[in-house]
């Protein structure tokens, strides 16, 4: 899932992840999210990863955060894309380093 990468947590043992989500509020506007994910919900194909760094990547992310993206297109191959919308507020990342800490079963 996408919308799961970009992301600091804080890691107990529970059930609940608390996360901070990176949001593109406006043209050079970013903020934090914060949200709770099941830990739970983690399908077979998934894993959960602890991001360590993270970037804005030199084209989509740079175009979003400048507010230039009418150009830029969402990528359509990736699962879970397809329906996603280019406008603001908008969660978008896949740029960074990270270690699996979870591996789905």
């Amino acid at each position: 899932d996408m919308n799961l990468i970009g992301r600091n947590a804080e890691y107990d043992n529970s059930s609940t992840l608390l996360v901070e989500e990176i949001q593109f509020v406006s043209p050079y506007n970013v903020t934090t999210v914060n949200k709770e994910l099941d830990r739970n919900d983690l399908g077979p194909d998934q894993i959960e990863v602890e991001s360590l760094c993270s970037l804005v990547s030199s084209g989509t992310e740079l175009k979003i955060f400048k507010g230039t993206f009418e150009s830029a297109s969402l990528d359509v191959n990736i699962k879970g894309m397809a329906d996603e919308s280019m406008e603001y507020p908008l969660a978008y990342g896949y740029s960074l380093v990270g270690r699996v800490v979870a591996c789905g079963c």
